[in-house]
């Protein structure tokens, strides 16, 4: 039984150490001009060749610098298909102001041990909101790359690009995940930014909660809708996702067909990788 083996970490992983709770994903946001913002994933869905843009009947926020960016009412930036959070209450009508000094960016993933996509790499910063996340392509977790742990680059390298885009400070702290995806990453942060800035951690709060919800979002625009309880029943979910790609042969260039044990499940061709998928 090896480490990065799905059906291994379904049983052995403590819950909320390396997935993320959806439980809150159906929080609302309120904007600075008091009208409700929804969660992007219960929108509808447009594509347009380079994003995924969600459309919501109380328009979004935008970003003036980047239009694929979106402002929080915290004073956040969500960049792609993030969640909008609650503008915390204060006292006063002004906002406290945040100590640039004592930031703290939290790196986390999701979607590594589901059969279906990539990866979802997420930063996100405590004290303002801002979250960040790019996805790691499925092709990554299929032969031959799988055997290569090619996956483990990826997220070093996805990792490096969102700190860079959330302009991480000289002194700021990184709280990264202790998922074995990335095993790589840790080491090479250490050795960049120092040892005691980068701390190993379990993440919890907006943090896992974004990169859920970001996941969750990427494998509905795949026309799949996971199970309302994903998350406190991990096999019900393999095995309802595992139906969807047996319902179509074509689905099968979404999964993650590197896993050994996968072949119990479903009989996989000597070649489906599905050939320059970027998925």
């Amino acid at each position: 039984m090896i480490e990065s083996d799905p059906f291994f970490y379904h049983q052995s992983t403590p819950k909320g150490k390396n997935y993320c709770s959806s439980s809150d994903h159906l929080r609302k946001g309120v904007a600075p001009n008091g009208s409700i913002l929804r969660p992007a994933f219960l929108s509808r869905t447009r594509v347009s060749k380079t994003r995924v843009f969600h459309t919501c009947k109380t328009p979004a926020i935008r970003n003036q610098e980047n239009k694929h960016a979106f402002l929080d009412p915290g004073g956040g930036r969500f960049s792609r298909a993030a969640p909008f959070t609650k503008k915390q209450k204060t006292s006063s009508n002004r906002t406290s102001p945040i100590n640039l000094s004592a930031l703290t960016v939290q790196i986390d993933d999701a979607g590594v041990g589901d059969l279906l996509h990539g990866v979802v790499v997420g930063v996100h910063r405590k004290e303002t909101g801002e979250f960040h996340y790019d996805m790691i392509p499925v092709s990554f977790f299929q032969s031959p790359s799988f055997a290569r742990k090619m996956y483990q680059k990826k997220a070093t390298e996805l990792a490096l690009n969102l700190l860079s885009q959330m302009k991480l400070g000289e002194n700021e702290e990184i709280e990264i995940c202790s998922s074995f995806l990335f095993d790589e990453t840790r080491p090479h942060l250490a050795e960049k930014y120092g040892k005691t800035r980068v701390k190993m951690s379990v993440i919890t709060g907006d943090a896992q909660n974004n990169v859920e919800t970001a996941y969750l979002d990427e494998i509905r625009n795949l026309g799949y809708e996971p199970i309302a309880e994903r998350d406190d029943k991990r096999a019900r979910s393999f095995f309802h996702m595992l139906k969807w790609v047996k319902n179509n042969p074509e689905r099968l260039r979404y999964a993650k067909t590197g896993w050994p044990r996968l072949r119990r499940y479903i009989n996989l061709p000597r070649k489906h990788d599905g050939p320059g998928s970027r998925r």
